[in-house]
């Protein structure tokens, strides 16, 4: 098998980088933008997204594979930062792939300032789902016997949560009573595509006091027949 086959294979099946398709959400696009006129002013184009906060990946397909309908020059910034300039579309490449600082809202700008009318690139934000992030809480965290206490979880990136012991599985994100009759320490996994992540919280359980009595006696030493006040 050619070298380049072989990579070609491997890239397919997610293998370089150590992912998995499924570890790769496209939070924006694919969207084309297309050149209006052969000459005269630059097209410019924006567009709004959401996204986790960290690194993406901005992907851009110039036209066809073959090299038909490709833009020459062209400028793309994402919240304000040029990511790819003029010289990046001089060079008759098809694809152009580059990271990106995404934040929570993000602003994407394409102006297509040279190429024939009809030529246009396909833009495509994507980003790694992440590891899972999950909290568990306990209130109150001190209950008596006969009393309930609530947990209350959340969780990013997951796809499962489970609550031990005695519960199982429950939703990503929520909440329930317990009423244990002890002392008990909950523990939730979530779990997802790049792994599972836990927390745990403890409910005190207390009981109520045994009961006490004094009983006196004033004198407490008499003569047959005395009785004490």
């Amino acid at each position: 098998m050619k070298k380049t086959a072989l990579m070609a294979w491997c890239l397919a099946f997610g293998l370089f980088a150590n992912i998995s398709i499924a570890d790769v959400v496209t939070v924006f696009g694919p969207t084309q933008y297309v050149r209006t006129q052969s000459h005269g002013p630059a097209d410019v184009f924006t567009d709004t997204f959401s996204a986790t906060s960290g690194e993406g990946i901005l992907t851009v397909y110039n036209g066809e594979a073959d090299g038909t309908n490709r833009v020459s020059s062209a400028e793309i910034t994402i919240n304000g930062e040029e990511i790819f300039g003029p010289e990046s579309f001089s060079q008759g490449v098809y694809t152009l792939e580059a990271p990106v600082a995404l934040s929570e809202n993000n602003l994407i700008t394409v102006k297509l300032k040279k190429g024939k009318q009809g030529s246009y690139l396909t833009v495509e934000v994507t980003q790694g789902s992440g590891l899972p992030e999950v909290t568990l809480t306990a209130n109150p965290g001190t209950i008596q016997v006969g009393e309930s206490s609530t947990l209350t979880w959340s969780s990013a990136n997951a796809d499962t949560c489970v609550i031990e012991p005695d519960i199982g599985s429950v939703a990503v994100n929520g909440s329930m009573p317990v009423s244990p009759t002890q002392t008990t320490t909950y523990t939730i996994t979530a779990s997802g595509p790049e792994g599972s992540a836990t927390d745990s919280t403890t409910v005190t359980v207390t009981t109520d006091p045994p009961p006490t009595v004094n009983i006196s006696a004033d004198p407490d030493t008499i003569l047959v027949g005395s009785h004490p006040l």
